[in-house]
């Protein structure tokens, strides 16, 4: 079930007390002209960070050239900065390096071509992507809330699947990227869920395990960047 908290309730889990800055300096814009589609479709299905982000802005895939549209990827895996820079430089466009006391923690990016938009579609049908980016993010949107409003999600049921999906999300990386990555620094720690009514949240077992996995957990909406819209999200306290 999902019980009305204040809104001050969830958003109070924020803590920020580091420096942010970011280095413009490192500013770089991708030539679409020389994009190549087997290294970009490797990149995507080798990069966690890059399937959440590119299907965080799929739902705005309409807006290419539009700036207001911009996501941060954290940095994932041993390789060096500038290696996950080139990386991302393959697939995204106008990169700006932001750091958190002065260590990188993020790259953020601009919606990136129709191309790559193109590639990674693909890739969802031919299902090479993390299974839960499709589940989660590539939804179609569910426009049922008219308010910005928070819930406590809690639990009315242990059933015995419910405990069998919280083993296979512990151990995902796309659940580990939202819970753990440096980008939660700088970004709410949260999960979009546009794609599910909240009757559905409350009633879906991977969400619930999900539940089970941290401390607490809450449902919360927001006034999107397309006016008339609400964002939906599930955010958490770790245990």
């Amino acid at each position: 079930m999902l019980k009305q908290v204040p809104l001050h309730e969830i958003h109070n889990q924020d803590t920020d007390n580091g420096k942010i800055t970011i280095d413009w300096d490192l500013i770089n814009a991708n030539d679409i002209g020389c994009l190549d589609g087997s290294k970009v479709e490797k990149i995507i299905i080798n990069n966690i960070n890059i399937q959440i982000c590119l299907g965080m802005l799929f739902p705005f895939k309409d807006f290419v050239g539009n700036d207001n549209f911009r996501e941060n990827i954290g940095f994932i895996s041993n390789k060096s900065v500038a290696q996950k820079i080139n990386e991302v430089q393959k697939v995204f466009t106008n990169l700006v390096i932001i750091k958190y006391n002065g260590e990188p923690c993020a790259i953020q990016v601009s919606i990136p071509s129709k191309e790559v938009f193109q590639i990674f579609n693909k890739l969802s049908i031919e299902n090479k992507l993390n299974q839960w980016v499709r589940y989660f993010l590539l939804r179609k949107p569910k426009d049922d809330v008219t308010e910005v409003v928070g819930y406590e999600f809690i639990l009315q049921s242990q059933s015995s699947i419910v405990s069998t999906y919280r083993n296979d999300l512990n151990k995902d990386e796309f659940f580990n990227y939202f819970r753990f990555n440096k980008r939660n620094m700088i970004s709410k720690k949260c999960i979009p869920i546009n794609g599910f009514t909240l009757d559905e949240v409350i009633c879906d077992p991977y969400i619930s395990a999900f539940n089970k996995i941290v401390k607490k957990m809450y449902v919360y909406t927001s006034e999107g960047i397309i006016p008339s819209k609400y964002d939906k999200f599930i955010t958490w306290i770790e245990n």
